[in-house]
Protein backbone atom coordinates (compact mmCIF):
# COMPACT_ATOMS: atom_id res chain seq x y z
CA UNK A 1 0.00 0.00 0.00
CA UNK A 2 2.83 2.35 0.89
CA UNK A 3 4.54 1.67 -2.42
CA UNK A 4 1.29 2.31 -4.30
CA UNK A 5 0.80 5.58 -2.48
CA UNK A 6 4.36 6.61 -3.27
CA UNK A 7 3.80 5.85 -6.95
CA UNK A 8 0.60 7.87 -6.98
CA UNK A 9 2.33 10.78 -5.28
CA UNK A 10 5.13 10.61 -7.82
CA UNK A 11 2.64 10.64 -10.70
CA UNK A 12 0.91 13.70 -9.25
CA UNK A 13 4.24 15.47 -8.84
CA UNK A 14 5.25 14.77 -12.43
CA UNK A 15 1.86 15.97 -13.67
CA UNK A 16 2.21 19.18 -11.68
CA UNK A 17 5.70 19.78 -13.07
CA UNK A 18 4.51 19.28 -16.64
CA UNK A 19 1.42 21.44 -16.26
CA UNK A 20 2.10 25.13 -16.96
CA UNK A 21 1.82 27.19 -13.81
CA UNK A 22 -0.41 30.23 -13.54
CA UNK A 23 2.71 32.39 -13.49
CA UNK A 24 4.03 30.82 -16.69
CA UNK A 25 0.68 31.25 -18.38
CA UNK A 26 0.52 34.88 -17.31
CA UNK A 27 4.00 35.54 -18.68
CA UNK A 28 3.21 33.86 -22.00
CA UNK A 29 -0.10 35.69 -22.26
CA UNK A 30 1.57 39.07 -21.63
CA UNK A 31 4.23 38.23 -24.21
CA UNK A 32 1.61 37.32 -26.79
CA UNK A 33 -0.23 40.57 -26.12
CA UNK A 34 2.95 42.59 -26.69
CA UNK A 35 3.81 40.74 -29.90
CA UNK A 36 0.32 41.38 -31.21
CA UNK A 37 0.67 45.07 -30.36
CA UNK A 38 3.95 45.30 -32.27
CA UNK A 39 2.51 43.44 -35.25
CA UNK A 40 -0.51 45.73 -35.26
CA UNK A 41 1.79 48.73 -35.70
CA UNK A 42 3.81 46.90 -38.35
CA UNK A 43 0.90 45.65 -40.46
CA UNK A 44 -0.68 49.12 -40.34
CA UNK A 45 2.47 50.48 -41.95
CA UNK A 46 3.68 52.21 -38.79
CA UNK A 47 7.14 50.68 -38.78
CA UNK A 48 8.55 53.40 -36.54
CA UNK A 49 5.79 52.78 -34.02
CA UNK A 50 6.44 49.03 -34.04
CA UNK A 51 10.17 49.42 -33.48
CA UNK A 52 9.68 52.13 -30.85
CA UNK A 53 7.36 49.77 -28.97
CA UNK A 54 9.96 47.00 -29.10
CA UNK A 55 12.68 49.34 -27.83
CA UNK A 56 10.44 50.48 -25.00
CA UNK A 57 9.73 46.90 -23.92
CA UNK A 58 13.40 45.89 -23.80
CA UNK A 59 12.24 42.27 -23.91
CA UNK A 60 14.42 39.94 -25.96
CA UNK A 61 11.70 37.27 -25.99
CA UNK A 62 9.17 39.63 -27.59
CA UNK A 63 11.78 40.77 -30.12
CA UNK A 64 12.54 37.15 -31.00
CA UNK A 65 8.83 36.36 -31.34
CA UNK A 66 8.35 39.38 -33.59
CA UNK A 67 11.25 38.30 -35.79
CA UNK A 68 9.94 34.75 -35.99
CA UNK A 69 6.55 36.03 -37.14
CA UNK A 70 8.12 36.75 -40.54
CA UNK A 71 7.39 40.47 -40.34
CA UNK A 72 10.90 41.39 -41.47
CA UNK A 73 10.02 40.27 -44.98
CA UNK A 74 8.48 43.72 -45.24
CA UNK A 75 11.68 45.53 -44.29
CA UNK A 76 12.72 47.41 -47.42
CA UNK A 77 14.60 50.50 -46.26
CA UNK A 78 17.92 51.35 -44.68
CA UNK A 79 16.08 53.40 -42.06
CA UNK A 80 14.17 50.36 -40.86
CA UNK A 81 17.24 48.13 -41.00
CA UNK A 82 19.23 50.60 -38.89
CA UNK A 83 16.44 50.59 -36.30
CA UNK A 84 16.01 46.80 -36.21
CA UNK A 85 19.68 45.83 -36.00
CA UNK A 86 20.25 47.14 -32.43
CA UNK A 87 17.30 45.03 -31.26
CA UNK A 88 18.82 41.93 -32.85
CA UNK A 89 22.15 42.75 -31.23
CA UNK A 90 20.44 42.95 -27.85
CA UNK A 91 18.94 39.48 -28.31
CA UNK A 92 22.31 38.03 -29.32
CA UNK A 93 24.02 39.70 -26.36
CA UNK A 94 21.53 39.02 -23.59
CA UNK A 95 19.30 36.06 -24.42
CA UNK A 96 20.13 32.61 -23.07
CA UNK A 97 17.60 30.77 -25.23
CA UNK A 98 18.78 29.08 -28.40
CA UNK A 99 15.51 29.68 -30.25
CA UNK A 100 15.85 33.41 -29.61
CA UNK A 101 19.47 33.40 -30.77
CA UNK A 102 18.48 31.49 -33.89
CA UNK A 103 15.77 34.01 -34.70
CA UNK A 104 18.09 36.99 -34.25
CA UNK A 105 20.88 35.35 -36.27
CA UNK A 106 18.50 34.52 -39.10
CA UNK A 107 17.13 38.06 -39.16
CA UNK A 108 20.61 39.63 -39.14
CA UNK A 109 21.66 37.30 -41.96
CA UNK A 110 18.61 38.33 -44.00
CA UNK A 111 19.28 42.04 -43.47
CA UNK A 112 22.91 41.54 -44.48
CA UNK A 113 21.78 39.78 -47.66
CA UNK A 114 19.31 42.58 -48.42
CA UNK A 115 21.47 45.59 -47.61
CA UNK A 116 25.08 44.41 -47.34
CA UNK A 117 26.07 45.25 -50.90
CA UNK A 118 24.47 48.70 -50.70
CA UNK A 119 26.21 49.42 -47.39
CA UNK A 120 29.61 48.28 -48.65
CA UNK A 121 29.34 50.07 -52.01
CA UNK A 122 28.09 53.32 -50.48
CA UNK A 123 30.85 53.43 -47.89
CA UNK A 124 33.50 52.53 -50.48
CA UNK A 125 32.29 55.25 -52.84
CA UNK A 126 32.29 57.81 -50.03
CA UNK A 127 35.86 56.92 -49.11
CA UNK A 128 36.83 57.85 -52.68
CA UNK A 129 34.95 61.12 -52.59
CA UNK A 130 31.88 59.87 -54.41
CA UNK A 131 28.56 58.33 -53.52
CA UNK A 132 26.93 55.10 -54.68
CA UNK A 133 23.81 55.17 -56.78
CA UNK A 134 20.24 54.66 -55.69
CA UNK A 135 19.63 51.83 -53.27
CA UNK A 136 16.90 49.57 -51.93
CA UNK A 137 13.53 51.10 -51.11
CA UNK A 138 12.89 54.83 -51.00
CA UNK A 139 15.15 57.24 -52.91
CA UNK A 140 17.50 58.80 -50.39
CA UNK A 141 19.87 61.67 -50.84
CA UNK A 142 23.49 60.59 -51.06
CA UNK A 143 24.34 62.12 -47.68
CA UNK A 144 21.38 60.57 -45.91
CA UNK A 145 22.04 57.19 -47.51
CA UNK A 146 25.66 57.31 -46.35
CA UNK A 147 24.60 58.21 -42.81
CA UNK A 148 22.23 55.26 -42.65
CA UNK A 149 24.76 52.92 -44.22
CA UNK A 150 27.29 53.94 -41.57
CA UNK A 151 24.69 53.37 -38.84
CA UNK A 152 23.93 49.89 -40.19
CA UNK A 153 27.64 49.10 -40.45
CA UNK A 154 28.16 50.07 -36.80
CA UNK A 155 25.28 47.85 -35.70
CA UNK A 156 26.54 44.94 -37.78
CA UNK A 157 29.91 45.37 -36.07
CA UNK A 158 28.20 45.13 -32.67
CA UNK A 159 26.34 42.03 -33.83
CA UNK A 160 29.64 40.52 -34.94
CA UNK A 161 31.08 41.12 -31.46
CA UNK A 162 28.00 39.54 -29.87
CA UNK A 163 28.23 36.51 -32.16
CA UNK A 164 31.92 35.76 -31.65
CA UNK A 165 31.51 34.12 -28.19
CA UNK A 166 28.72 31.95 -29.62
CA UNK A 167 31.03 30.54 -32.31
CA UNK A 168 32.95 28.56 -29.68
CA UNK A 169 30.00 27.19 -27.70
CA UNK A 170 28.53 23.80 -28.62
CA UNK A 171 24.92 24.53 -29.61
CA UNK A 172 22.65 24.45 -32.61
CA UNK A 173 23.31 28.16 -33.22
CA UNK A 174 27.06 27.73 -33.48
CA UNK A 175 27.10 27.13 -37.24
CA UNK A 176 24.61 29.90 -38.14
CA UNK A 177 26.48 32.53 -36.10
CA UNK A 178 29.80 31.34 -37.52
CA UNK A 179 28.41 31.70 -41.05
CA UNK A 180 27.11 35.17 -40.21
CA UNK A 181 30.48 36.25 -38.86
CA UNK A 182 32.21 35.01 -42.01
CA UNK A 183 29.78 36.94 -44.19
CA UNK A 184 30.26 40.10 -42.14
CA UNK A 185 34.03 39.78 -42.49
CA UNK A 186 33.82 39.18 -46.23
CA UNK A 187 31.08 41.60 -47.20
CA UNK A 188 31.51 44.49 -44.76
CA UNK A 189 35.09 43.92 -43.56
CA UNK A 190 33.71 43.77 -40.03
CA UNK A 191 36.28 42.33 -37.65
CA UNK A 192 39.06 42.65 -40.23
CA UNK A 193 42.34 43.42 -38.55
CA UNK A 194 40.92 42.78 -35.09
CA UNK A 195 43.66 41.00 -33.20
CA UNK A 196 41.14 39.91 -30.56
CA UNK A 197 38.89 38.09 -33.00
CA UNK A 198 39.23 34.31 -32.64
CA UNK A 199 39.78 33.71 -36.35
CA UNK A 200 40.49 30.04 -35.78
CA UNK A 201 36.93 29.58 -34.62
CA UNK A 202 35.61 30.86 -37.94
CA UNK A 203 37.62 28.57 -40.20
Amino acid sequence: VSAAMDAEAEERLVAEMLEPSSVQLAVLSARLTQVRAVLAFWTAGDVRGALAHLRKLEDTAVTADFVRSGALRGCSSLEHAAAILPLLGSVLTHSLFEEHLEAATGAATKLLADFGTLIADTRAAASHGAFAGAGVGVDLSAEERLRRCNACHEEFARIYDACLPLTTKPSRVRQPVTDLCRRLETQLAVGAGDANAPAAALR
